[in-house]
């Protein structure tokens, strides 16, 4: 998150949000820093890569009440301001699981992908900002098949 080019780990612990910095030695985390201090355990978390082009990952959060999905930028170790990049479609009723491979599709955008409460695996490719700023396109049946009915996370 940091860029200094170790993996790092964000984590929702208590309601708050802690980042896990990369280290030196290979596999091992630093001391967490707090980054998000209340309400955190009312999101779901997404790691989607860089989506801003300013050489850090982001991170998205789906408020799992209201379903809108925030983008979060990340400085040298906290975090930025979030920008809502969809509508309310997106709440954990009605896609109880989501995940962003990054850019799946290899257009530079990053992409999301959510298991729908009926059990299918639903695709939601980005896009440029509408004038809403949101930034995922309409979903599209990517599969249908009995696997998803089994499915109880997703990464």
């Amino acid at each position: 998150m940091n860029g200094d080019g170790h993996p790092d780990l964000v984590t929702v612990e208590n309601d708050h949000l802690w980042l896990f910095l990369g280290s030196t030695v290979t596999g091992q985390l630093g001391e967490a820093h707090e980054i998000g201090t209340a309400a955190w355990n009312g999101y779901t978390i997404a790691s989607p890569g860089d989506t801003n082009n300013d050489g850090h990952p982001n991170l998205w959060a789906r408020n799992k009440n209201t379903g809108v999905i925030y983008d979060f930028s990340f400085g040298t170790d906290s975090l930025g301001i979030g920008t809502a990049i969809t509508n309310g479609a997106f709440t954990s009723t009605d896609r109880p699981l989501m995940t962003s491979p990054g850019d799946a599709n290899g257009d530079g955008i990053a992409d999301l992908y959510t298991i729908t409460d009926d059990k299918e695996l639903w695709a939601n490719m980005g896009t440029a900002p509408d004038a809403n700023g949101y930034r995922l396109g309409a979903h599209h049946i990517a599969s249908a098949g009995t696997l998803w009915k089994t499915i109880t996370n997703v990464a």
